[in-house]
């Protein structure tokens, strides 16, 4: 994983099936074998000097998929119900998510 981030680090704009990349587990550690994308591929020193942390686009992603996953169908039915009932707690709780949906995605 640590390659990938770095990656998609050092190139933001690759799309991730326009590589492969393949460990032999002969010491060497993981290393680019297939580089299909238009734009240049990294250098093996350009790669050792960018840090490993996942790139903003990948954690805000995984974020943003969380954030969704969790308006069920059953908290949907809750913030109608809370509506109906003149309660707006969960229709409070969902402009919160929503709200919270949004910063991840401006972050891409």
């Amino acid at each position: 994983m640590e390659l990938y981030n770095r990656i998609l680090k050092l190139r933001p704009n690759v799309d991730p099936s326009d590589f492969d990349l393949q460990d032999n587990s002969d010491g060497n550690g993981p290393f680019i074998s297939r580089w299909d994308s238009v734009e240049t591929q990294p250098s093996e020193a350009d790669i050792a000097n960018e840090d490993d942390t996942a790139p903003v686009s990948v954690t805000a992603r995984i974020e943003i998929a969380r954030l969704e996953a969790e308006i069920t169908n059953r908290r949907l039915r809750e913030a109608s119900a809370d509506t109906a009932a003149g309660n707006s707690a969960g229709r409070q709780w969902l402009k919160t998510q929503d709200a919270l949906i949004a910063i991840e995605r401006a972050k891409l």
